[in-house]
């Protein structure tokens, strides 16, 4: 846990609460979720709305390429109906088929690190011990170490601890969080949840983050400009266009 830390402390880090004090859908320009409006951002944390399989969240604005740190707070709200093949926590090197930013926040498949439904850490496909059920739907704090090929987790919840180490095949991509639930019954609310996400070292990419305007396409005619702007699922219908005259934005 001290080389984790040491290693968290030399490369520079950035830091999402994933908090709102109202629920809403945009996480923010960092992220791209598929699909967006299941996830939202509540008092409670970041939050996956959707008892579905491959429901997922990508982080833009760094890749995973190199030594990195990821450390975060996830519960697993109700495990008790989930298939054996239901996960919940990130993939690393997510990875589409064009060598674009974009195709690997939608199509990317990288190395999972996170729980299965008895509460087990995985790394990949190897299993071990974990926290169980019960700290899960509580709460557990995950950090994942990449050096080179070998992966770490440490594992933190109440009143116990767990540290697991395995060699992984590494490749540039994305990480993303993840939560698949096929065959999953709820009863209603989110049913997982992520909080105090931290990340450390890879290449960052700010240039990666997009939106709330997604696309926009325009056309002139007669002296009169007409706009058509796309954008992710968001809580607000109306919106209004402010023009930059000078240095000044004027509505």
């Amino acid at each position: 846990m001290v080389a984790a830390m040491l290693l968290g402390a030399i490369l520079p880090s950035t830091y999402y609460p994933f908090k709102s004090p109202e629920p809403r859908f945009w996480i923010g320009p960092e992220f791209w979720g598929n699909r967006n409006h299941d996830w939202q951002l509540s008092p409670e944390g970041l939050e996956c709305i959707s008892p579905l399989p491959n429901r997922n969240l990508a982080y833009l604005s760094s890749d995973t390429a190199g030594d990195f740190v990821a450390t975060f707070d996830v519960q697993w709200l109700n495990q008790t109906r989930a298939q054996s093949e239901a996960r919940v926590g990130v993939e690393f090197d997510c990875a589409g088929s064009f060598n674009d930013y974009r195709d690997s926040a939608v199509y990317g498949r990288g190395t999972f690190v996170g729980f299965n439904p008895l509460g087990q850490i995985l790394i990949g496909e190897k299993e071990f011990p974990g926290p169980g059920r019960l700290a899960m739907r509580q709460g557990v704090n995950l950090q994942v170490v990449a050096r080179g090929e070998v992966v770490t987790v440490f594992a933190r919840w109440p009143g116990a601890s767990a540290s697991f180490s395995a060699a992984v095949e590494r490749k540039t991509g994305l990480l993303k969080f993840v939560s698949h639930l096929p065959g999953y019954q709820s009863n209603g609310g989110p049913v997982t949840r992520f909080r105090n996400f931290r990340f450390s070292g890879g290449t960052p990419k700010p240039e990666q983050a997009w939106g709330p305007v997604l696309f926009c396409l325009y056309t002139t005619n007669a002296n009169t400009l007409n706009l058509t702007a796309q954008l992710p699922a968001m809580e607000r219908t109306t919106g209004h266009l402010e023009l930059k005259k000078g240095s000044k934005w004027e509505i």
